[in-house]
């Protein structure tokens, strides 16, 4: 039988872990480049897009968040949307 659990809090912990990943690679890569680790937080890919910093904060409260939610029994599969277009 597949638990809950199985299928929310295992995707959680991966995108943290894929999180994980990816800020240590950069740090090395920025360490290699002889530049200041600390830039990283502050980084965008795109001039509309907030910065590294609001992103990892995202990624944590948003597994925080749904973790908690499955553990006290909060957590629930929305009702499918139906029918959409691009408008709405």
């Amino acid at each position: 039988m597949t638990m809950l659990s199985d299928i929310t809090l295992t995707p959680f912990s991966n995108s943290l872990n894929v999180a994980i990943h990816l800020i240590t690679k950069a740090k090395v890569h920025f360490e290699a480049e002889n530049r200041e680790a600390n830039e990283i937080v502050n980084l965008q890919l795109v001039d509309d897009m907030l910065p590294l910093s609001f992103q990892v904060n995202a990624i944590c409260h948003h597994t925080l968040q749904a973790t908690k939610a499955v553990l006290n029994g909060g957590f629930y599969i929305p009702s499918p949307l139906g029918e959409i277009d691009f408008n709405g």
